[in-house]
């Protein structure tokens, strides 16, 4: 049973780190994670039609404006090798907030390992804007908040509560389930076994006025079915206040406390609230943050750039994805489609992998394969296959040249006296901004204005996002060299 083997983890974690053997401390209470008095789902269901099913399916994975009480229930058991027979229990109660593009969750639960209690306490807060995640996190109600922020990529929170409830599982795949449903008179609830390879579960859910009012997924195995790990695991999510539902950012606190009423529209948090920055860098922390960023194994870049010069407009994408020893790049502009690989493939002539350059050719539509005269792939060629220059070797020192702009939560070079200093006679105008994230380079935007030679004058615009170890390059193309 491989979720309930993954549950048993984090609880023997939670036991381990805090001293079993000890006890625990408990943690300080806090309204935001208190279930009593709540909504808890016994309220009965509506009996729908497919058509109804499936805008109530609808309704839900896109809600941006909802609050989801949770209820976590677990016992688990545990055969060793050795003979001896582990027991987990534990109850969790909590909240999630949604509202637009900010996630509110919080939750508090006690439990025990072999009768031994333990507790466990987690909130966090979840807000994308303009391509960037934010989060902030502690594991007390007396911590300080941790607080990081990345480049948004598909996978994290996404404002709405599909993915947060439902997982994997999309709108087609939640209506085709309508034929399967069993419907119990008595509570109006739904029910239908979820066939899984690894966790089959049992989900269950009920209607109210076109939308989900509960969804609860219980995962279990029997003795005889798994005789060394035994038990079930159920989580329950009951939908209150769609469309009513406020957040606020851990900044705002003071707002908060300003006297507004938070169910005014004026008390209300939107997409446009103002988020926590990192504290500016020292030259180390800056230098340190590039060797990183040259260091790194495995990188996605992507950028929207815009380059105009004698009259011609080039404005469009462009991707990189570094995986190891292999890296595809891709530039899709108003001049074209562009794209190549580099990496490594086994040479017949010779016997062993040597390196290889592909480009795609738009009038045979195949790819043109050649031995890459630059050798085995390595970071240097990533920034190489970007079409708008972004020095990204001279910004390991240009701390002194940056201005931290702290709305921004990036730094700011002035390109014209930056360039002058590198190159003699640079005309280059503009600005480039730097955007760090746990230690590393999360993009790099750069307007700029050139004028070579007389007449001649080139505009670049740009903007390159960086997200780290989720590249994936795939096959390489065949050699036909």
């Amino acid at each position: 049973m491989k979720l309930l083997k993954k549950a048993t983890t984090l609880f023997l974690a939670l036991g381990m780190t805090a001293g079993m053997t000890a006890g625990f401390a408990a943690c300080g209470g806090d309204k935001g994670g208190d279930n009593n008095s709540v909504d808890t789902g016994a309220a009965k269901g509506e009996q729908v039609t497919l058509a109804e099913w499936a805008t109530a399916v609808t309704n839900t994975l896109t809600v941006d404006n909802v609050t989801i009480n949770t209820f976590e229930d677990m016992h688990m058991e545990e055969v060793w090798d050795d003979g001896e027979h582990m027991v987990y229990e534990g109850t969790t109660n909590g909240v999630i907030k949604l509202a637009k593009n900010i996630l509110y969750k919080k939750s508090s639960g006690t439990g025990t390992v072999n009768g031994v209690s333990a507790t466990e306490f987690s909130e966090r807060y979840e807000y994308v804007e303009e391509n960037m995640y934010y989060r902030w996190s502690r594991e007390s109600a007396d911590s300080e908040w941790e607080y990081r922020e990345t480049p948004y990529f598909a996978g994290m929170f996404d404002g709405t509560a599909g993915e947060i409830v439902f997982g994997e599982m999309d709108a087609q795949f939640l209506i085709a389930l309508y034929d399967s449903l069993e419907y119990d008179e008595s509570t109006g609830e739904y029910s239908v076994l979820i066939e899984d390879e690894y966790d089959p579960f049992v989900l269950k859910c009920k209607i109210v006025d076109d939308k989900f009012y509960t969804v609860t997924k219980r995962f279990e195995d029997t003795a005889e079915t798994s005789p060394s790990e035994f038990g079930y695991i159920e989580y329950k999510h009951v939908f209150v206040d769609y469309g009513t539902t406020s957040v606020r950012l851990p900044n705002e606190e003071e707002e908060e406390d300003s006297g507004k009423d938070e169910s005014s529209e004026e008390g209300k948090t939107s997409s446009s609230v103002s988020v926590w920055q990192p504290a500016a860098m020292t030259e180390e922390e800056w230098k340190a943050a590039f060797d990183a960023t040259f260091s790194a194994s495995n990188l996605l870049i992507n950028g929207n750039v815009t380059m105009v010069a004698m009259g011609v407009n080039a404005s469009g994408t462009e991707k990189v994805a570094f995986e190891g020893d292999k890296l595809y790049w891709e530039q899709n502009t108003t001049t074209g489609v562009y794209k190549g690989y580099l990496g490594v493939a086994y040479d017949a002539s010779c016997g062993y992998e040597v390196p290889y350059e592909w480009n795609w050719n738009s009038d045979t539509s195949s790819w043109d394969c050649e031995y890459a005269e630059g050798g085995l792939v390595d970071i240097e060629d990533v920034f190489m296959c970007l079409t708008c220059e972004t020095y990204i070797d001279a910004l390991y020192y240009a701390h002194d040249n940056a201005v931290y702009n702290s709305e921004k939560g990036c730094y700011v070079i002035d390109l014209a006296p930056w360039l002058s200093e590198l190159m003699s006679g640079s005309t280059v105008t503009g600005t480039l901004e730097i955007t760090f994230a746990n230690g590393l380079v999360s993009k790099i935007k750069g307007a700029s204005e050139d004028e070579p030679f007389e007449g001649f004058t080139v505009i670049e615009e740009y903007e390159y996002v960086f997200t780290y170890g989720n590249a994936s390059v795939g096959e390489l193309p065949a050699v036909t060299v």
